[in-house]
């Protein structure tokens, strides 16, 4: 990813731990308003707003992000045609809508979350997409000359999203993080990851931090994610929030902090989950 690797050397990259707690939090407990960072913004005076196609019931999204503080949810059933590869919207018609959905919104400061969907699993088929990533030389690995096709197709949405937002005047700030790795068979898995790697390595993504003003570019180490939030606010130059704040100490100590893994710095492991 040419464009990725060129931003993660402008911006404040770094490798982070999907915090699963969130994950089991979105799908299980939330039931009524909860404090978040888009509850954060809309107290702020924001206007917030979810993006995510597929369909608006999917992962119970309906219900949960405006409990999260999202006070509008753009789903796949609100718009007539979506550019699709594998029957997933692309990146680029997502940010599409995206940059649409927030300039419609320019009335006030917003914050938008949104979550693309083109390069979801499973790997076996590629359908209509072009498979411009060769790794015959390697070996037999279809499935990741498939996801490495997809990626280098989101790579360059990414910059045509960054590119327009250069151009922008209001002052702007762009989150770009992974979930999990994708699950592409145990044999690519090793090769990629080698044959020590834990399943914990499935959960460990990069992610950048951007803006199209001038901010101090670093590298912040490994985190979990439900330190994000208190690094974004900081970047921005916001207030704190007390609840991200009551985490600031642990992130020295705790850089891994979610319910698979607890880590020190350096890699140390204080919890993983016992092997099935």
């Amino acid at each position: 990813m040419p464009d990725f690797d060129r931003l993660k050397k402008k911006c404040s990259p770094s490798l982070f731990f999907l915090a699963i707690s969130l994950f089991f939090l979105l799908l299980l407990l939330i039931r009524q308003p909860v404090f978040s960072l888009a509850r954060y913004f809309q107290n702020a005076g924001y206007q917030t707003a979810g993006l995510h196609l597929m369909d608006r019931s999917n992962y119970n999204r309906n219900t949960i992000y405006p409990l999260l503080g999202l006070s509008s949810f753009w789903a796949l059933e609100d718009y007539d045609s979506v550019d699709a590869l594998r029957g997933y919207a692309t990146d680029r018609d997502d940010y599409q809508k995206l940059i649409a959905l927030e300039e419609s919104m320019a009335n006030a400061p917003r914050f938008l979350f949104n979550v693309t969907i083109q390069n979801h699993g499973g790997y076996s088929a590629p359908g209509d997409t072009p498979i411009t990533a060769d790794l015959s030389h390697y070996g037999d690995y279809p499935e990741a000359e498939l996801y490495l096709s997809l990626v280098t197709l989101s790579d360059e949405a990414l910059k045509e999203l960054i590119d327009h937002y250069q151009q922008v005047d209001e002052p702007t700030m762009i989150i770009v993080y992974g979930d999990h790795q994708p699950a592409l068979g145990d044999d690519t898995d090793e090769w990629l990851f080698g044959s020590n790697a834990g399943p914990l390595s499935m959960f460990e993504t990069h992610f950048l931090i951007w803006t199209n003003y001038p901010i101090e570019s670093r590298n912040v180490g490994d985190m979990s994610a439900n330190y994000l939030p208190m690094l974004i606010l900081e970047t921005a130059n916001m207030p704190p929030a007390a609840l991200f704040s009551a985490s600031e100490g642990c992130l020295s100590g705790i850089p891994g902090d979610h319910v698979p893994r607890r880590g020190r710095p350096g890699g140390e492991l204080l919890h993983q989950p016992e092997p099935d």
